[in-house]
């Protein structure tokens, strides 16, 4: 005599009888987006436009503010080698016209 293979949901009883075990089944929810008030919509979209836009202006400012501590550090430079030029000075530093 072949058995069945006993299943997890399935229990066998005495006499070769079997009871299926049959599980409800839930609803399942949808994936869908919550319902929102246009008005936040509109709110949540502009100040996701208003951060952006922060974020660009200060990596705007971040630029012009590194552009300028290099620029003060070339006039600086220049102006002592010109000093330097002018004083007639034999122990100027060498002035390299790469940097």
């Amino acid at each position: 005599m072949t058995r069945a293979p006993r299943s997890r949901t399935s229990a066998s009883l005495a006499g070769g009888a079997q009871i299926l075990a049959f599980r409800r089944q839930t609803m399942r929810k949808r994936a869908t987006a919550p319902i929102m008030d246009p008005l936040r919509q509109l709110e949540a979209e502009e100040h996701r436009l208003r951060l952006i836009q922060n974020l660009a202006a200060a990596a705007v400012v971040t630029l012009l503010l590194v552009m300028g501590l290099w620029l003060i550090n070339r006039i600086q430079a220049g102006a002592q080698a010109l000093s330097c030029l002018e004083t007639v000075a034999s122990y100027c530093l060498r002035i390299d016209p790469h940097n």
